[in-house]
């Protein structure tokens, strides 16, 4: 019988062999995992809401700075995007601003700090040479977009700047409110012509 099937157990034993080694790597294989559920991204964080300071025609009322830095602080502690700008007029008023030509204002509002600030037509009494000294200490951004340097073709300041704040401005995002801060002066403007004339005026139909 050995004999008769001798020559086929070789072969056979092989074959074998080679079954049990697939079969124990297929055992081996990992079952591929289905794909799970998608997750969708996180939604970007609400926006803050932005407060906006805004002073004007300050005319060096330099006791309401502290305040105005105070306010500004209390407002960012809360989270909240504080934007603080100026109308103008505010280097020339008072006896500090007229005898330094406005450098200790430019500090001031250096130290609160201001965001913005555009210039009004007291801002030109000490001289274009001056303003420009007066802008290159300003560490907040002058702007304007109607006045230009004759010396050199260019605006003044940038036209316009969009500060970046977390505020979106969309039909959806949360308002931004705006505050304006009274800062008065202990005495008023030391160069007031039109109230002079006013005076005179007045004065004259008096006494005819």
């Amino acid at each position: 019988m050995l004999k008769k099937f001798g020559k086929y157990l070789l072969p056979a034993g092989i074959m074998a062999l080679v079954a049990a080694f697939f079969l124990i790597g297929a055992a081996n294989l990992e079952t591929p995992k289905t794909p799970g559920k998608i997750e969708p991204p996180a939604p970007p964080a609400e926006p803050k809401d932005a407060v906006v300071l805004y002073t004007n025609d300050v005319h060096c009322g330099i006791d309401g700075y502290a305040a105005l830095a105070a306010l500004r602080a209390q407002i960012a502690e809360e989270g909240l995007d504080v934007i603080v700008v100026d109308d103008g007029d505010y280097v020339q008023g008072e006896m500090i601003g007229g005898y330094y030509k406005g450098t200790p204002i430019i500090e001031l509002m250096n130290a609160v700090p201001y965001t913005l600030a555009t210039f009004g037509n007291h801002e030109f009494d000490y001289g274009m040479d001056q303003l420009k000294k007066l802008i290159g200490m300003m560490k907040f951004e002058p702007i304007s977009c109607n006045i230009d340097d004759l010396t050199t073709g260019k605006t003044l300041a940038t036209p316009y700047k969009i500060p970046r704040t977390s505020l979106a401005l969309t039909a959806k995002s949360r308002t931004a409110s705006q505050r304006r801060i009274c800062m008065k002066r202990s005495s008023p403007p030391l160069t007031q012509p039109a109230r002079k004339a006013r005076r005179l005026s007045s004065s004259s139909r008096t006494s005819a």
